[in-house]
């Protein structure tokens, strides 16, 4: 019984944390869609990789976009 209710809450934060994952990915990629100027998106870009600098994931995705922004 005590092995279930450890896989639940494992499930559970498990879950909790690809949904947070996911809100960073969708808010990034918002705030980059709503920036007019290349400096702007460049700066938004730079503080994300701050933010996120033990992330090695959102560091990708981040190079990823800044790939997709260049004119």
């Amino acid at each position: 019984m005590r092995i279930e209710v450890i896989k639940k809450y494992e499930r559970a934060f498990e879950q909790a944390g690809r949904s947070t994952a996911m809100q960073d990915v969708v808010d990034t990629i918002y705030t980059l869609s709503s920036l007019g100027e290349a400096g702007e998106r460049e700066k938004f870009l730079n503080g994300e990789k701050a933010r996120f600098r033990d992330d090695p994931i959102m560091l990708e995705l981040l190079d990823e976009l800044r790939e997709l922004i260049k004119p």
